[in-house]
């Protein structure tokens, strides 16, 4: 999306450990990439979900990958949504 990210993870380690390495390479990648060097990427919060059952991991699999297209009808394939199967 554009301005906002979805991810199903299964963390091995703490959520905050995670979302601040993801933070920190995105934001460093994007200031190299724009050459500004400098500015907020991300905002301080975040909004995280437990995925109780497989069901709604499902539910959730479905939301993520159709998003785009709830924002951008015309779009027929989104390069940004990737699909990394779990184990």
């Amino acid at each position: 999306m554009d301005d906002h990210c979805h991810m199903l993870l299964k963390p091995f380690e703490g959520l905050q450990s995670i979302m601040h390495s993801i933070r920190s390479y995105t934001a460093n990648q994007l200031h190299k990439t724009t050459r500004s060097g400098t500015g907020q990427v991300w905002q301080r919060e975040y909004y995280d979900r437990i995925v109780r059952n497989e069901d709604e991991f499902w539910e959730k699999v479905s939301y993520v990958i159709t998003n785009p297209q709830r924002r951008w009808p015309d779009v027929r394939e989104y390069e940004w949504t990737q699909w990394f199967p779990f184990e």
